[in-house]
């Protein structure tokens, strides 16, 4: 394989079939709305919405960018999230020669699609129904419970990594930060968006399974602040509740002050964890979400059945 091609070139192939060599990509279509086609930019990687033969919808992912050993990770990946069986996470596959781009054969992903909204824009929706909100906090802290039980970590959480059904299900996509049992030398190289990421981030060397620690407090705070002070929501922002200002600047930050004069116990109690956390040197001293709210999800679930 040559160099990496341009978002373009990637572009022009998915366009063409006879550039596909993999039957089941020759016999599929991408999408195309209003004569474009559709796709998704990520930091390494351009994503395509395509149909396959049988009419299943998948994603079709093909890097723009070098990253050390990402091949070999996502095959790993692609066995062990088949034998973990978990909804939280979408099945998918390495094709090691599935598309020429400027004459260079290429490797793709085929992701089973997932449907839904992502994680920000689920919440601009339902911002101020209690208990949709609630279910969900729920149902995060769930999901990155079970992580902590498997023993792994998703590496970049943050509002588009998370996809939130019609139900209130959840499910992560994106996998090149993710860690597992196996991965402790592999290198930490993607390390996810600023305003979600702790500062002493950039710093980490190796995969490890604390990488989550920090922005799942911010997500579950943010989830659980909206549900309680909806009126701090804000649609046009490119994070979910804090800035990367207010993570770098918290002592001068609007949001950790109102935070912390909060009326609601929990919030309080949480966003001084997180002042804690930011006061930490390296991410191997934080702590996972359950031994910091051991106690607020009794109080979260008696609010769910006081509204029935």
């Amino acid at each position: 394989m040559g160099q990496f091609p341009t978002r373009i070139d990637i572009n022009n192939a998915v366009r063409n079939k006879q550039c596909y060599k993999h039957s089941q990509l020759r016999s599929g279509s991408p999408i195309f709305e209003n004569g474009r086609l559709l796709q998704f930019q990520g930091g390494f990687s351009s994503v395509f919405p395509f149909i396959l033969e049988n009419d299943k919808k998948v994603a079709l992912r093909c890097w723009t960018s070098y990253l050390q050993d990402a091949e070999e990770r996502a095959k790993i990946l692609s066995e062990y999230i088949k034998a973990l069986k978990s909804d939280y996470f979408v099945r998918f596959v390495y094709l090691d020669e599935a598309i020429v781009i400027n004459g260079d054969i290429h490797p793709i992903i085929v992701m089973n699609w997932a449907d839904g909204k992502n994680l920000k824009d689920y919440i601009s929706q339902h911002v101020g129904e209690q208990l949709t909100m609630t279910k969900l906090a729920i149902e995060f802290r769930a999901m990155v419970s079970f992580f902590h039980q498997q023993g792994i970590a998703h590496g970049d959480l943050q509002h588009g990594n998370i996809i939130v059904d019609n139900v209130g299900k959840i499910k992560v996509i994106d996998y090149d930060s993710m860690f597992i049992s196996g991965f402790e030398n592999r290198y930490d190289l993607v390390k996810g968006k600023l305003e979600y990421q702790h500062p002493a981030r950039p710093k980490n060397v190796f995969l490890n399974p604390k990488l989550d620690y920090f922005s799942e407090l911010i997500i579950y705070l943010s989830i659980l602040a909206y549900n309680v002070h909806p009126e701090l929501w804000n649609s046009e922002t490119e994070h979910l509740l804090f800035s990367k200002d207010d993570l770098d600047e918290h002592e001068l930050s609007d949001v950790f002050a109102f935070l912390l004069s909060s009326s609601n116990p929990k919030i309080r109690h949480l966003t001084t964890k997180l002042k804690e956390f930011l006061t930490e040197q390296n991410i191997s001293s934080l702590l996972p979400l359950e031994e910091i709210a051991d106690d607020e999800l009794d109080i979260i679930v008696n609010d769910i059945t006081s509204l029935f």
